[in-house]
């Protein structure tokens, strides 16, 4: 499993490679505002909007 996380602006903050296990802890370094994360796994994608308050 691959996770990225983007900015606002599509830029790669962070990429976590070979998360293994059912929790996954990430902290987003940056100012408060709208964050991606992308998860691919197997072929598969699915990103999710975050927002740090």
């Amino acid at each position: 499993m691959q996770i990225n996380i983007r900015n606002i602006e599509g830029k790669l903050l962070k990429n976590n490679f070979s998360i293994n296990g059912n929790i996954i802890n990430i902290e987003i370094d940056g100012n408060i505002g709208i964050y991606f994360m992308e998860i691919l796994s197997q072929n598969k994608r699915a990103t999710f909007r975050i927002v740090k308050m």
